[in-house]
């Protein structure tokens, strides 16, 4: 009986080192499956790249494209916009750094000269002028075409006898040579018969 119970024990060992060998070896077989199947789908997720965003690059402005240079300018583009103000001001009349000043003077100037011109005609007391139509009256319905209207002669042309203001002669546009001796109280027509009845002058011969 003492001898059985040692190999008891010895069988009893191995069988549970056995079993504990197993269990170890179970569990870790299905942990190394379970890591290896996360892994893979780990794997299998597609990665998501996230760019940064690109700086918006200025575009460059082909040669000869700048709109404050003329098409086909071979100048500087600080240079051309310097000689153009100039001209501007030239324009202007204020071509030089002075320019604003003297502009002022001249503003100045021709304010004092229209002072004393307004003066001057106040102390004149000059009458105002009235004119006062004498005639011919308008001739109704003396238009050949259509629409019908009032008409009067255009006087194109006037001159004055010089030795006697009592006498003139005036031209009409189309419609001959009127004369008067009484100082415009009467005109006669003078030429009704001539060929063409337009006038653009008049002229009085002293000799004849």
């Amino acid at each position: 009986m003492s001898n059985r119970t040692p190999r008891l024990f010895v069988l009893l060992t191995l069988v549970l080192s056995v079993c504990a060998i197993y269990l170890v070896y179970s569990t870790g077989g299905a942990d190394a499956s379970g890591n290896k199947k996360k892994k893979a789908r780990k794997k299998a997720q597609p990665t998501r790249v996230v760019k940064a965003p690109q700086p918006v690059q200025p575009v460059e402005e082909a040669e000869g494209d700048d709109p404050d240079l003329p098409a086909g300018a071979k100048i500087n583009k600080g240079e051309y916009l310097r000689l153009r103000d100039q001209q501007i001001g030239l324009i202007r009349g204020m071509d030089d750094a002075n320019a604003p000043v003297k502009r002022s003077a001249a503003i100045r100037e021709m304010e004092q000269q229209e002072r004393l011109v307004s003066q001057r005609n106040q102390s004149l007391n000059a009458p105002a002028v009235s004119w006062t139509s004498i005639g011919p009256a308008p001739i109704p319905n003396g238009q050949t075409n259509a629409p019908a209207s009032p008409v009067s002669g255009r006087v194109s042309s006037i001159a004055v006898h010089p030795a006697n203001p009592e006498t003139a002669y005036i031209g009409a546009a189309q419609g001959g040579v009127f004369r008067t001796t009484d100082g415009g109280a009467t005109w006669t027509p003078i030429m009704d018969g001539a060929l063409s009845l337009a006038i653009g002058a008049i002229a009085i011969v002293p000799s004849d």
